[in-house]
């Protein structure tokens, strides 16, 4: 038999947690000769869903990724204002007369790039690389004040942006509409579901072909309890889960 386990004390972390291990111990010891295959591509889906919620609760990893490629992006755009603008009282005519080709550039984008939408920034940068490459005249004012490096940093750090700007659209997108505790719910229906198969299987094939996967589970659950233990005495609680498992 499978032990039970009581999911009431365990954070959703620890239950996503839970549910991989369960997943793997199964899928190690031949899931589809144990004809329970189709119950963990469930409990999968499941695990999906609820990492999903939570990656959302807790702040996606992207979001720090994107602040950090806006920052860098505008300093490099920063550096490219302040160099371009002291060059334009160079005692060489030839970098002056370059840095007001730059400057006529960067002035066609107005001054508060900065301030503007994430969208709206990453596209007034890209027509502003844009320009600085394809015009001849920029292209040649800007090797000729060597700030390609800088026109460079900020094509890369604005490419970044925007490509981790779209993931995490699309991970947006793949969030689910029921909330973590009707997640939880289901998943926990469906861990039943599993754990009233294998004990059907056993009394109905024998128990040899399973004990080896249901021993293995009693352990994971083992390692389980000994958190919920510590945490009851604790008192402490994260959802509302009814039912022993």
């Amino acid at each position: 038999m499978v032990k039970s386990i009581n999911f009431y004390y365990l954070w959703v972390s620890e239950f996503i947690q839970f549910l991989k291990d369960l997943v793997s111990i199964c899928r190690d010891s031949d899931a589809a000769g144990l004809h329970i295959e189709v119950l963990l591509g469930s409990i999968e889906e499941s695990i999906h869903k609820l990492e999903l919620l939570l990656r959302k609760e807790q702040g996606s990893d992207l979001t720090e990724e994107i602040a950090a490629l806006d920052e860098r992006r505008d300093k490099a755009l920063v550096t490219l204002v302040t160099l371009t603008k002291g060059f334009t009282t160079h005692f060489e005519e030839a970098r002056s007369l370059a840095a007001e080709k730059i400057s006529t550039v960067l002035d066609k984008y107005g001054s508060s790039i900065y301030d503007l939408n994430y969208r709206a920034e990453t596209t007034i940068l890209s027509n502003l690389v844009n320009d600085l490459e394809s015009d001849a005249e920029a292209a040649v004012a800007v090797n000729t004040l060597e700030l390609k490096p800088v026109v460079d940093e900020i094509k890369t750090a604005n490419t970044q942006f925007n490509e981790k700007y779209l993931a995490r659209i699309d991970e947006r997108s793949e969030m689910p509409d029921e909330n973590t505790v009707e997640l939880r719910k289901t998943a926990i229906s469906q861990y039943r579901g599993l754990v009233g198969l294998l004990e059907g299987y056993m009394m109905a094939y024998g128990s040899d072909k399973y004990l080896g996967l249901v021993n293995k589970l009693n352990e994971l659950i083992d390692k389980y309890n000994e958190t919920i233990t510590s945490r009851r005495e604790k008192g402490e609680a994260e959802t509302e889960e009814d039912d022993a498992i």
